[in-house]
């Protein structure tokens, strides 16, 4: 559609979806009748005319035989589009109006100005109704939420306000959100409890009733626009892409959220039946979630800092040690009491790992030592020393509870025979130390994180390396498989949380972004979340049972030009094909 003089600065599709209507700085608003609902098929437009004044927004009556246009200078004017008459000049507003809506129900007219006072009339008669008060500060968009219940002003002052709206009654401030960047965008899910909202690079998700917070992801530029429809949002970037984030159970779902822990999440764990969930912290405390119960977490206060914890497999004992020669077997179901056991081991606790069945404990010393003890009286069960450098990461048993995997300084990780306390396995591939390891449930396969930024899976028997895992951009601190086998998912100091496909050795999602670096994650035991825990102080859990390889094939088709390597890398996607 062309005619207009000057640039389009707003377009608004009647309710029957038959007319589309354009604002212009040229002072005119022009309206199209859409013939099959496609512009290619649109009969000349009828050009509705003010006196040269920037017309900033459109909006349709409800029953489609009027137009709205808001003004630079203040004025709302209202057209009837079959006659092209001016019906009403409404100059309520003293700045530039830069949002209209008609309600659908009762066709009250509402218009919002540059400072984020609302002007109300009867859509019958033009009379007023209400002004709503001024945020404070001049927002950068409102946007009402779909039930007319809320306001959302997106200010310069780095935050988003939320309000409550009557139009026949003054209107009440109900919620704010922060964020350290700009918010530029915002849009409204379809029940009104949930606001997504674009700043600067970043999408975020706010629950507005429990201000829970949700980072879906990063554009490598600006964020322009979001939509949101059923259990998507679509973002639009400066950086020329969209994209397609799954938001399903982000809002309403307590458990994507799970709380503050007081300082940096170091470990996380899940007890093997899912009803227990633990957190170790920078500060030196444990936290253990009840899922099933409901209750509040349980704390548990532990001698120095950087806590690392491991939940039993039935999730009735929890596993700690910090930066000290000390471990100690607590219960986890009762705070404030003495550990079960405490025990010392001389030099610093790397690494601490139950064995499958629940009978035993390991624990990765600083010297290069690591311990198998009993896990009821602690008594000692196996010494593995390592001679030729030192072993940093903690144990990872294999599922038949036979062997133990543990990570080396100097580029390595070996695998253990427990009972006849030999190495079996050596693997070498890493260019940096290896921070991690994780069995595969069949034992076949291990996966190694590194500080090189890759991870790696390897055969178990022959030490042979199948893949490595490409697309971190700082350290992987720490890996898992998923209980079937079928995905390794990885956490890294770039913040992101990572989905991988072991088999074909490619990446297949970044499942979300923490704030800060990510320093442990685990799985579900039934596979359908992954938990993590960030310096940034969250503990978050995502879900990974989504359709990924649908939704990327969506969001291809909505982008019609193959990304550059650099776009790729600002948003956090696996490299492109090779040429």
């Amino acid at each position: 559609m062309r005619g207009h003089g000057r640039d389009v600065t707003a377009v608004a599709w009647s309710r029957e979806g038959t007319h589309l209507a354009t604002a212009s700085d040229d002072g005119t608003v022009r309206v199209l009748e859409v013939g099959g609902g496609h512009p290619d098929t649109a009969r000349d437009p009828v050009v509705l005319t003010r006196d040269g004044v920037r017309i900033r927004c459109v909006a349709w009556s409800p029953e489609g035989h009027r137009v709205a246009g808001g003004a630079h200078d203040g004025r709302v004017t209202v057209w009837d589009v079959a006659t092209r008459a001016v019906l009403a000049e409404l100059a309520e507003h003293d700045e530039p109006v830069d949002g209209l809506e008609w309600e659908p129900e009762d066709g009250t007219l509402r218009g919002t100005d540059v400072r984020g006072t609302t002007h109300s009339w009867d859509g019958g008669t033009y009379t007023r109704l209400n002004a709503f008060p001024e945020s404070g500060l001049p927002p950068r968009q409102v946007v009402p939420s779909p039930d007319r219940r809320f306001r959302a002003l997106l200010t310069d002052g780095h935050g988003v306000q939320v309000w409550a709206m009557d139009v026949r009654n003054e209107g009440e401030a109900r919620q704010s959100f922060s964020s350290r960047e700009q918010p530029t965008c915002a849009t409204w899910s379809p029940d009104s409890r949930c606001l997504a909202v674009g700043a600067d690079h970043i999408v975020r998700v706010w629950e507005v009733a429990t201000r829970q917070e949700t980072v879906l992801g990063r554009h490598a530029d600006t964020v322009n626009a979001l939509a949101w429809h059923g259990h998507h949002v679509v973002s639009v970037s400066r950086d020329r892409t969209a994209v397609l984030w799954d938001v399903a159970g982000v809002c309403g779902r307590t458990s994507t959220f799970l709380g503050r822990c007081g300082s940096g999440v170091t470990s996380v764990t899940w007890s093997e039946d899912g009803s227990r969930f633990a957190a170790g912290t920078e500060q030196g405390s444990a936290w253990v979630w009840g899922l099933g119960e409901g209750s509040a977490p349980v704390e548990f206060s532990w001698m120095g800092q950087l806590v690392t914890v491991a939940l039993s497999p039935d999730g009735t004992r929890l596993l700690s040690a910090g930066r000290n020669p000390q471990v100690a077997v607590w219960n986890a179901a009762t705070p404030g009491t003495a550990p079960l056991i405490a025990l010392g081991h001389g030099d610093r606790v790397t690494g601490i790992s139950w064995a499958p069945d629940g009978t035993r404990v390991a624990v990765t010393v600083r010297d290069g030592t690591t311990w198998v003890r009993d896990a009821g009286t602690g008594d000692e069960l196996a010494v593995l020393s390592a001679e030729e450098s030192y072993w940093i990461g903690g144990g990872a048993w294999s599922r038949d509870g036979r062997f133990l995997a543990a990570s080396s300084t100097d580029n390595r990780f070996c695998v253990w025979d427990v009972e006849r306390q030999v190495v079996v396995t050596t693997f070498r591939g890493h260019s940096d130390r290896v921070q991690c390891v994780a069995w595969s449930l069949d034992g076949r396969r291990v996966a190694s994180g590194s500080r090189d930024g890759t991870a790696r899976v390897w055969d178990t028997g022959t030490g042979a390396e199948l893949c490595v895992l490409r697309g971190h951009l700082d350290r992987v601190q720490d890996v898992d498989w998923s209980p079937d086998g079928r995905q390794v998912a990885t956490v890294s100091w770039d913040g992101t949380v990572r989905l991988w496909d072991p088999d074909e050795g490619r990446e297949r999602v970044v499942l979300g972004v923490h704030d800060d670096q990510v320093n442990a994650l685990a799985w579900h035991p039934d596979g359908t979340w992954v938990a993590t825990g960030s310096r940034d102080g969250t503990v978050r859990t995502w879900e990974t049972t989504t359709d990924v390889d649908a939704l990327v094939e969506l969001a291809r088709s909505r982008v019609f030009r193959e990304l550059t390597a650099e776009e790729r890398r600002g948003l956090l996607l696996p490299a492109g094909p090779t040429p």
